[in-house]
């Protein structure tokens, strides 16, 4: 996930359009899919397996 991190950034927030992302936590998450889950889970409330699915659709 580290390569075209802006890319992917912005199709996670184009993606979770009606969810506030903080662009501090959103740049801890970097580089691990299963940080960027957490933080989208916590936020959404959304079940893990089905914010992965998205997540890797947007990578």
């Amino acid at each position: 996930m580290n390569r075209d991190w802006h890319r992917v950034r912005d199709r996670i927030k184009a993606r979770w359009s009606t969810v506030e992302f903080d662009d501090k936590a959103m740049k801890q998450t970097r580089g691990g899919l299963k940080q960027m889950v957490s933080l989208i889970h916590h936020k959404t409330g959304e079940p893990r397996a089905e914010i992965r699915k998205k997540v890797a659709a947007a990578l």
